[in-house]
């Protein structure tokens, strides 16, 4: 119960932050939902966040205090970061592109997606694990009004 209780509330959280941003539709509310609880309750579970820390990030829209592998996990699951570690905006906007019906929002999450790839030219110390480029990636999206998203 205490499982489902979490990606219902991860869920909530991405629906929430989305809504804030993009003006979406009950059914894209469901969508988003159904794919983004099991890959925040899956990275959650990986690397030891809690539920207290996500609702803590998203409150203060703030991610620093979260375990960057945590942020590396769910950009890789959503394909906006490779195998190599790099933000792959381009992927990750050709799968979020079927989420997003209204063509005006999908238009800045797309801009703002191009403001970030910026990240991959920063220098980070852990390789491919795409762990510190999630961190500069959230980082660049908050700074660019992209609400957190997981």
């Amino acid at each position: 119960m205490a499982k489902l209780n979490y990606q219902i509330l991860s869920a909530t959280i991405v629906v929430i932050s989305l809504t804030k941003v993009f003006a979406l539709t009950d059914e894209d509310k469901a969508i988003v939902s159904a794919i983004m609880a099991p890959i925040t309750a899956d990275c959650s579970s990986e690397h030891g966040v809690s539920e207290g820390e996500i609702k803590s990030a998203k409150d203060s829209y703030n991610t620093d205090g979260l375990n960057s592998c945590f942020l590396g996990c769910v950009l890789k699951k959503t394909e906006f970061i490779n195998s190599k570690g790099l933000l792959d905006v381009e992927t990750g906007l050709n799968k979020a592109k079927g989420l997003l019906k209204n063509h005006d929002e999908f238009d800045k999450f797309e801009e703002i997606g191009k403001v970030c790839s910026k990240v991959n030219e920063e220098s980070v110390g852990d390789g491919d694990s795409g762990c510190e480029r999630a961190k500069l990636a959230f980082k660049c999206a908050i700074e660019n009004k992209l609400e957190i998203f997981f």
